[in-house]
């Protein structure tokens, strides 16, 4: 049988929306602070208020970055739960299935073979690239056919 469903994308996660909204973060306290600097005609506060902001951007991108990784580590465990799922299915059709079957492309060649079927043909190796109808009688579309 063939699996016409294309293999499906894995997931991506993207850094640039956080490291975007900390340098937003950064030049809004460089704005603040050059502002209040012009504004206040001392720079006995400057002091306080360079700590004020550097704080707060601390925070806000500590948060954004800790939301981020976190993040990033629940997509590496769906893809390691994923990789499992298929080891699995793998493993129940190379070593529980005696039913001899051979997995195709769309155009009717035979890509990999298990090994009922290596012994029906009288093939030594799973892998081979050759068409359906050297060892078939059905076409390919009647297949697609009576599949669907």
């Amino acid at each position: 049988m063939q699996n016409q469903q294309k293999t499906p994308n894995r997931p991506y996660l993207d850094a640039r929306l956080p490291f975007a909204l900390c340098v937003a973060v950064d030049l809004i306290s460089l704005l603040a602070l050059a502002v209040l600097a012009a504004v206040s005609g001392s720079t006995e506060d400057l002091a306080l208020y360079a700590a004020l902001f550097l704080a707060l951007n601390v925070a806000v991108c500590g948060v954004l970055l800790a939301v981020y990784l976190l993040r990033v580590q629940h997509l590496k465990e769906v893809e390691a739960t994923a990789d499992e799922m298929i080891a699995d299915v793998y493993d129940v059709f190379k070593y529980v299935v005696d039913l001899p079957y051979a997995v195709s492309d769309s155009k009717g060649n035979v890509k990999v073979i298990n090994r009922a079927l290596q012994d029906v043909l009288g093939l030594k190796t799973p892998i081979c690239n050759t068409p359906l109808s050297a060892f078939c009688s059905i076409s390919i579309q009647d297949i697609i056919r009576s599949t669907g």
